[in-house]
């Protein structure tokens, strides 16, 4: 477990252009639709949810871009605890 949740993957590549992510490292259970994470930080809401359970596609309510995608990557998603 990581210090302020629990390890639901690491932002990878983008993919497309509306700022969404490969996810690497992913448990799918913690990357459901509408669930809070926190990524680099801030506290965010999965707002899509694409791909497979072994290389999900998930896009974060405040990632709108491609170069914010890109910015993010390689960034712990982490889940509250005790929203699982």
């Amino acid at each position: 477990m990581s210090p302020g949740g629990l390890l639901a993957g690491r932002v990878g590549r983008p993919h497309g252009l509306d700022g969404s992510f490969y996810v690497t490292r992913a448990r799918p259970a913690l990357l459901e639709l509408g669930m809070t994470l926190t990524v680099d930080g801030r506290a965010t809401t999965i707002v899509r949810r694409a791909g497979t359970d072994r290389a999900p596609i998930v896009r974060v309510d405040d990632c709108e871009t491609r170069e914010a995608a890109a910015l993010l990557r390689g960034a712990d998603l982490l889940a509250d605890a005790a929203s699982v």
